[in-house]
C-alpha cells in the first residue's frame, strides 16, 4: 500500500479508533487496522521522506498489545518516513509502552521520535467497573481536548517528551509478566440464557480465536487470544463474561463506535 500519511491503529471498543480517526482529521492520512492486517496478510506499505507514520493503540497490562508486538514484528515498510509516532489510549498508566514500542521499531530499522497519550475510560473489566455510564461519559468528553493537543503536536513533528504516568521498567515488566495468563481463553464463559447466536463475537474477534457450534453458541477454537474483550463489550445481550466479576462491571463502547451484528 502506498500513500501519504499512514496511521495504523488496534482497537477493541473504539477509545483508540476515535483517536486515529480524529488525528485522520485533523492531519490527513490513510487509517490501516493492525488487526486486519494481520488477519489478511498485508505487512508491506510504503511511505516518503515527506511521511508520517503513527501507531495508536490501548495500553494492556502496562504494555504492548500483541496484536500491536505481532503486526511490527511483521511490518514491511519501504521508505523512511520523516516522523514515527506512538499514541496510547490508557485507563491507569502508560506502563513502560515507550520502552516496548521504541524496542520493536528499532528491530525494524525504524525510530520512534514522538509518543503520547490519550486517557480514557479503562475496559479492563475484571478489574475495572464501567457500569457507571455518565462517569464513563464524562471520561470520554474529557479526552477530546487532550486529543486535540496531540493532533496539534504531531503536526508539528514534537518529540514527545516522557509522560508522568509512565513507569519504571522494572516495576511494568511486573504486570506484564500477567499478560500471557490473562490471554488464556479458558477465562472466558456463555450466559446461554442472554446469548441468542447471533455471532457478532465470532466476526469480531480480532484473532479469530471464537467460532460458532452448531447450537449457534459460541466456543472458544484457540487456547490464547490478545485479550482485548471485544467480544465482551460489543455482545448486544451481554452474554460473554470473563472470570467472576465482569457481569456486575458493565460493557462500554465508545459512542463513535457502531457495529452491525
Amino acid at each position: 500500500m502506498t500513500g501519504n500519511n499512514l496511521i495504523f491503529y488496534f482497537s477493541a471498543t473504539g477509545n483508540s479508533r476515535h483517536v486515529a480517526q480524529c488525528l485522520q482529521m485533523a492531519n490527513g492520512g490513510i487509517l490501516v487496522p493492525m488487526d486486519t492486517c494481520l488477519l489478511e496478510g498485508q505487512h508491506k506499505f510504503s511511505v516518503d521522506e515527506a511521511c508520517s507514520v503513527g501507531f495508536v493503540f490501548p495500553v494492556y497490562f502496562w504494555g504492548l498489545p500483541t496484536i500491536v508486538a505481532d503486526f511490527i514484528a511483521a511490518l514491511q515498510l519501504d521508505g523512511t518516513p520523516q516522523y514515527t509516532y506512538g499514541v496510547v489510549t490508557y485507563g491507569t498508566s502508560m506502563g513502560e509502552v515507550r520502552h516496548q514500542l521504541r524496542k520493536a521499531l528499532v528491530l525494524k530499522g525504524m525510530r520512534l521520535d514522538g509518543l503520547f497519550g490519550v486517557r480514557m475510560v479503562d475496559v479492563w473489566t475484571p478489574m475495572f467497573d464501567v457500569s457507571d455510564h455518565d462517569k464513563c461519559l464524562k471520561r470520554t468528553q474529557k479526552a477530546e481536548a487532550q486529543i486535540d493537543k496531540v493532533a496539534l503536536q504531531i503536526e508539528h513533528h514534537e518529540v514527545g517528551s516522557r509522560h508522568w504516568t509512565e513507569l519504571p521498567h522494572l516495576l511494568a515488566q511486573l504486570e506484564y509478566r500477567l499478560y500471557p495468563k490473562a490471554r488464556q481463553t479458558r477465562h472466558f464463559s456463555v450466559m446461554d440464557d442472554r446469548c441468542t447466536g447471533c455471532g457478532l463475537c465470532a466476526r469480531k474477534c480480532p484473532t479469530k480465536a471464537i467460532a460458532m457450534n452448531s447450537h449457534k453458541r459460541p466456543f472458544w477454537q484457540k487456547s490464547e487470544c490478545a485479550a482485548c474483550l471485544r467480544c465482551l463489550h460489543h455482545c448486544p445481550h451481554f452474554a460473554i463474561q470473563y472470570g467472576k466479576h465482569t457481569a456486575t462491571h458493565g460493557q462500554f463502547v465508545h459512542p463513535t463506535e457502531i457495529y452491525n451484528a
